[in-house]
């Protein structure tokens, strides 16, 4: 059986990698281990035989805000550009007057997915990035309510406060009211070591999200006249795709080879104001991930 802990309570939990403290967090979850069933064929009686198979470990799912460490943010960086490196670390839980409560520890631990919540202008909401770590192995450990150590409060940005960027459409970018969530998402691969229940992890390849952007009509002749050569006219290939990026606060995601696909009547029509808004959809070979 599955043991699914909680999540907790936002604002009382801190990351530690490799030993280092990496800032606080707004929320986490996972964790937890269990044993896959091995059914094999009846014994003597009419019943098949069950027995435990290999262990896995639930994958460890954090959100922040831009306030993070150096070496958290380089991590990130890396995994982005297919550079993946396996980390130790551990989530510190503590209760409402900062004292240690308990401890998710895990070992080997790979990034596999980095995603952003969709941006949008009209947003107050404060802006959080997600990381997902599948670990080799995780456990809990009690603490003993000591006292941790303050951490410096993160300066809110909001989701409001970014900025689309891509080569040839400026005027269009300067009119993008959102841009609907992105992730990268890294495939795992489990090998067996030695004894059948022992495995390790590594990344078999990447696959970035579609990009989503929602612009008002009148700005968008950039785009359409993208989405006629590129799907109309077939003019394709990839000296036709298009560099940009997205920037929130000190975080950049740079997207390469841009091709355009998809453009629609937007359903979040300012009614309002009666601004007409088109959707723009984009596959993307690459997002890479950079902090200032």
């Amino acid at each position: 059986m599955a043991v699914t802990p909680r999540a907790w309570t936002a604002g009382h939990y801190t990351l530690d990698l490799d030993g280092m403290e990496a800032g606080a967090l707004k929320s986490f979850s996972g964790g937890g281990a269990s044993a896959e069933v091995v059914q094999s064929a009846a014994g003597a009686g009419p019943a098949a035989m069950k027995s435990l198979g290999p262990i896995s470990y639930n994958d460890i799912v954090v959100t922040f805000g831009p306030g993070m460490s150096k070496g958290l943010l380089d991590w990130i960086t890396a995994a982005s550009q297919g550079i993946h490196h396996a980390k130790n670390g551990a989530v510190e839980m503590l209760d409402n007057q900062g004292k240690e409560q308990r401890r998710l520890e895990w070992q080997r631990g790979l990034l596999t997915q980095i995603s952003i919540p969709a941006l949008d202008a009209a947003s107050k909401d404060a802006f959080a990035m997600t990381i997902k770590i599948t670990p080799e192995s995780a456990k809990f450990v009690p603490r003993g309510g000591a006292s941790h150590p303050a951490i410096k409060a993160q300066k809110p940005v909001t989701e409001a406060n970014f900025q689309v960027r891509i080569d040839g459409l400026e005027e269009g970018c300067q009119s993008v009211s959102r841009v609907e969530p992105i992730s990268l998402v890294s495939h795992v691969v489990r090998e067996t070591v030695g004894h059948e229940k022992d495995y390790s992890l590594s990344i078999a390849q990447s696959h970035p999200s579609n990009i989503v952007l929602t612009l008002r009509e009148g700005k968008a002749k950039g785009f359409r006249d993208w989405f006629q050569a590129f799907v109309i006219d077939g003019k394709n290939s990839p000296d036709h795709e298009k560099e940009g990026s997205i920037e929130i606060d000190r975080f950049q995601f740079v997207l390469s080879h841009l091709g355009i696909f998809k453009m629609t009547q937007s359903s979040l029509a300012n009614k309002r104001d009666s601004v007409a808004l088109v959707q723009v959809e984009m596959y993307c070979q690459s997002i890479t991930f950079s902090a200032t």
